[in-house]
């Protein structure tokens, strides 16, 4: 038997143990379907759920996942979430799933009899281990904290929280509670009194509470030689917050260094999305609570062009579909963005690909087709988003002369203009006669209504509602 990394032997072996017992009884719900475990737990960590339907700006636990704990087979679960790598864009479902796991979400699983018990207690000790994986940043702590709002704070819970604390240097505790001064709905200073009780030695409880309360009155004076902010979170991090918290006031010559030396790197700029970096220069220059720097704002402008410039490689052959309908556009007042804006990034961000094609039909010119951004010359593609053509007719001319899309990436507003039931059936004849293997991704920016008739499919998903790090998940999507 193979213990996943970071999992305790024994407490995996116990696991397994209580888990099989568990499912030896009758009152254990029956699943179906258990080796497609991996794939779900994989979906779910990527992209946040299991479904063909995700509202990105709304985390919520899922059905499915919560139906793999309720029939026994935890630790198959357990055993991805130990696999997986958080990273900016993925960590809130990190999260969500080790909540899951340990039985403290909002709705706890309702006990069966002893075995059921003893296996989610197994399964949650099993757990925790991960705790020190998973949550690094304080942001993490507050979302555990807001998914286990209503669990009672027992032993287990509280030392989970230390746990937290007690891995931080005194560099990361200063910086991270000046500048995320609330976790939850908990001051730092509040929660770490909630679990003074489980100290023996008060000797490291009282050094930490020293360093809150100091920090609480003296911000990063309280650490005279604290390290510059890109070396205790990293330049990539750094710039990825820049724009939603004070934390820019902190930055000396030294982190605008770094920065701007980030900002001009060729490979950032390769992996990094325009989407992200226009709402995060949005969010900067909207933050009322700092004075913006002109030449980090010229920086994430500069950024931006070169970012829509350049191109990437990706294996992928993606067929981008505008739907997008200015009437539909709003204006997103926090951001001083419309509608229009980030469905453009976004547009940038698809097209950037080698591989990636739009229809166009431009007889003068005999233009009449598929063509990438590079062979149209297109330029910014705010203009080209409006040059609609009806996606029945683009998969009707993809199906016709047989050309090979992995994907088909439906840009819009709304889908209150898509005949989204006559578009899926067009997607569903051209993998009938073209490619088995396609698959149809349709993001509205502002909203997207479900489509129950979708059911349990995999091949198409909507993403409703867009925010920094939507280029990001789609191309998780494209590459599970």
């Amino acid at each position: 038997m193979k213990v996943p990394p970071n999992i305790h032997e024994d407490s995996y072996q116990e696991l397994v143990s209580a888990q099989k017992e568990y499912r030896n009884q009758e009152e254990c719900p029956r699943l179906e379907g258990n080796e497609e475990i991996g794939q779900l737990a994989n979906r779910f960590l990527n992209l946040g759920g299991t479904s063909h339907f995700l509202r990105l700006n709304a985390l919520i636990f899922d059905d499915t996942i919560k139906n793999i704990i309720a029939c026994g087979y935890g630790s198959h679960l357990l055993e991805e979430l130990a696999k997986f790598e958080p990273n900016m864009y993925t960590h809130e479902y990190a999260v969500a799933m080790f909540v899951m796991l340990c039985n403290w979400d909002l709705t706890p699983t309702v006990i069966i009899n002893q075995q059921h018990q003893n296996y989610l207690d197994a399964l949650r000790t099993a757990t925790i281990a991960l705790f020190k994986h998973l949550f690094r940043m304080p942001y993490e702590l507050s979302q555990f904290l807001v998914l286990t709002r209503t669990t009672e704070w027992t032993t287990q819970y509280r030392l989970t929280i230390i746990m937290w604390y007690m891995e931080k240097t005194e560099d990361e505790l200063v910086l991270y509670t000046r500048y995320w001064p609330i976790v939850g709905n908990f001051t730092h200073l509040k929660l770490w009194k909630l679990c003074k009780d489980e100290f023996v030695d008060l000797s490291h409880y009282l050094r930490i509470l020293d360093l809150l309360e100091r920090t609480e009155i003296y911000g990063l004076r309280a650490l005279p030689q604290i390290k510059p902010v890109v070396d205790i979170m990293g330049a990539r991090l750094t710039v990825f917050h820049l724009g939603k918290y004070r934390i820019v006031r902190e930055l000396k010559r030294y982190d605008r260094e770094v920065i701007e030396a980030l900002l001009n790197d060729e490979h950032w700029v390769e992996q990094a999305s325009a989407l992200n970096i226009l709402i995060t220069r949005k969010h900067y220059e909207s933050n009322i609570n700092i004075r913006q720097d002109i030449r980090m704002c010229g920086l994430f402008s500069d950024a931006y062009r070169r970012m829509c410039k350049s191109d990437t490689d990706i294996s992928h052959r993606v067929c981008v579909i505008t739907g997008v309908f200015s009437a539909e556009s709003k204006k997103k007042e926090s951001l001083m963005l419309e509608s229009t804006d980030i469905t453009a990034a976004l547009m940038e961000d698809l097209m950037r690909n080698k591989n990636a094609k739009m229809y166009t039909s431009h007889r003068p010119m005999n233009l009449v087709g598929f063509y990438s951004k590079y062979e149209l010359e297109m330029g910014p593609l705010y203009a080209w988003q409006h040059c609609k053509y009806n996606p029945r007719l683009i998969f009707e001319c993809a199906t016709r002369n047989h050309i090979i899309f992995d994907f088909f990436v439906l840009v819009c507003i709304t889908s209150q203009s898509i005949p989204v039931a006559g578009v899926i059936l067009m997607f569903d004849n051209y993998k009938r006669l073209v490619n088995s293997n396609a698959k149809f991704i349709i993001i509205g920016s502002d909203s997207l209504a479900e489509y129950e008739q979708l059911g349990d499919r995999q091949d198409v998903i909507l993403f409703s509602g867009v925010k920094s790090t939507t280029y990001h998940l789609v191309k998780l999507y494209m590459n599970l």
